[in-house]
């Protein structure tokens, strides 16, 4: 018998989370994908494989798996990979059949060529020895996975002319609320009143055009009972600290945050732990199944606690697999939930194997509630991109995407130093705090462009920190908060308030551009002014 290490993929990811129109349609791909790579795992470990990544107790799983396969020969193990892979597209055809019939809707054959085509299914095998030899053969792995997608061909679906489904645009629309011109003859009205009585009208709205895949997500829960079909809307997380409903004219402008992270260098800490993460090379294979329980702990656990939609806190997790997160926060907490998120994701305790600490760079996305959903989660993926590019990852990107088009961003590092521990200070509580006191002092924002235009006038230099901060103190104290009072006392009283204020102001922007160029301590200020005035001060 021969043992083989096999990476197994479902996907395509994009078609399955990206492709969405509200956080309902994000939440079912990433159910449903999960589902798929759940349920292939199972089938599996059933079979013989020993599963090592990821953890299968976990709640949301990732669309790829790891797993140790005893086979006789590379033959056998072929036929094994190629029962899963018909496994899993057995489970999304059934998925689907079992749909349309709930609805009385027909699993045409126009239906069926979409469904049957949309999975993508890759696997990668290497021959696999000892302990030692894990980290090398995970990697030797990875590279065939890579050569496997990059040489496989691809079947066409041809399906003519009509129009395009409104969420996936490879497609034809098969389904339809009223009738629209250039749908392909084989679209199927779901609004007759023999239809299922009407309990479409949630899943599919009026004048909405979908494909089978589109269609199939929107209605899980006939297919998998345990699907939630009543996740909230964006609205709802804006309005989740507000007991009036969304209203563009009310003062506060509709905004919310998607926060996007992923774990730094995790293909690293899963197969070469031991060249730069201080993980003794025999002990790689114990290590990673380790991590991967301990990751999924967080993911399944922690990570639901922090953001947790039932009790009404910060917002709610769209997806949590394992180092991936992707959830919508409301835009009073998203400072304090992302800090604890990367604390919790930090004190991940992997200290019986190295003394390195794990981290996550994330990209967070201030967007209109009626900023289409699939532009916010692009902006996402591109700001998570830019906090990974920091020196050191272990850093944030604020994107703010005002609906006027104008975008303001910056990057920051979660700390201010590179020191290990709870001990460090998060630049999030700054930041936080710098909101915080302009809020609560009804500080204006307007000495933020003043500072803003000084900025601008600037050229970097050596003493340019003490330079601005002499002109930060000037401005702040101009401004107009704790107006003069008559009464002696009271008057001491707010020259002394005042001072504490403009100090405290004034220490947060002296360790901000410790870390920040000009440019970057700019967009943070812009950043913080607009904040400010979506809490409803001007």
């Amino acid at each position: 018998m021969e043992k083989y290490l096999t990476l197994f993929t479902i996907g395509p990811v994009q078609s399955f989370i990206a492709k969405a129109r509200k956080l309902q349609d994000l939440y079912a791909g990433s159910f449903l994908l999960s589902h798929l790579s759940k349920s292939t795992m199972l089938k599996a470990r059933e079979k013989g494989a020993e599963i090592l990544f990821p953890n299968l107790e976990q709640g949301s799983a990732p669309n790829r798996f790891l797993m140790k396969i005893e086979c006789e020969d590379k033959t056998a193990l072929r036929s094994f990979c190629a029962k899963l892979e018909k496994y899993v597209r057995c489970i999304w055809e059934n998925i689907a059949k079992d749909v349309l019939k709930a609805v009385r809707l027909d699993y045409s054959e126009a239906v069926e060529k979409q469904i049957t085509s949309m999975l993508q299914v890759y696997y990668a095998s290497e021959p696999y020895k000892n302990g030692e030899e894990f980290g090398e053969s995970y990697v030797k792995t990875i590279e065939r996975l890579g050569s496997a997608k990059m040489l496989r061909n691809f079947e066409q679906l041809d399906e003519g002319y009509g129009r395009k489904c409104d969420l996936m645009y490879e497609y034809n629309a098969l389904f339809y609320r009223e009738k629209r011109n250039y749908l392909a003859e084989e679209a199927q009205i779901v609004n007759d009143e023999n239809r299922y009585e009407n309990k479409l009208d949630k899943y599919i709205q009026n004048g909405e055009t979908l494909s089978a895949p589109a269609f199939v997500k929107r209605c899980l829960k006939f297919a998998i009972l345990e699907f939630n079909d009543s996740f909230p809307a964006i609205e709802d997380v804006y309005e989740m600290y507000y007991d009036r409903k969304f209203n563009a004219d009310d003062g506060r402008h509709g905004y919310y945050a998607v926060v996007m992270f992923d774990g730094d260098d995790m293909g690293m800490w899963y197969s070469e732990p031991d060249k730069d993460k201080g993980v003794k090379k025999e002990l790689v294979e114990e290590f990673q199944t380790y991590l991967s329980k301990k990751i999924s702990n967080f993911a399944a656990e922690k990570s639901q606690i922090i953001v947790d939609w039932k009790n009404r806190k910060n917002g709610v997790v769209i997806y949590a697999g394992g180092e991936d997160f992707l959830g919508a926060l409301n835009i009073e907490k998203m400072f304090s939930a992302l800090k604890e998120l990367r604390e919790t994701f930090g004190e991940i305790d992997i200290k019986k194997y190295t003394d390195k600490k794990l981290t996550f760079s994330a990209g967070v996305v201030l967007a209109h509630v009626k900023t289409p959903l699939s532009e916010v989660l692009k902006m996402a993926r591109e700001a998570e991109k830019k906090a990974k590019a920091n020196p050191g990852k272990d850093a944030y990107c604020l994107t703010i995407a005002k609906r006027s088009g104008e975008v303001t961003e910056f990057v920051k590092p979660f700390y201010y130093d590179k020191e290990c521990g709870k001990c460090r200070k998060s630049t999030l509580v700054d930041l936080d705090r710098l909101v915080e006191i302009i809020v609560e002092e009804k500080l204006s924002t307007k000495f933020i462009y003043q500072l803003g235009i000084e900025l601008e006038r600037i050229v970097e230099t050596d003493d340019i920190k003490e330079m601005f901060l002499i002109e930060a103190k000037r401005i702040i104290q101009n401004s107009d908060f704790l107006k003069e009072d008559n009464d002696k006392k009271k008057k001491e009283e707010n020259d002394k308030r005042k001072k504490e204020i403009v100090d405290e102001i004034c220490k947060i922007f002296e360790q901000m551009m410790e870390i920040s160029s000009i440019k970057n301590l700019l967009s943070y200020l812009r950043a913080v002014a607009f904040i400010v005035r979506e809490r409803g001060v001007v």
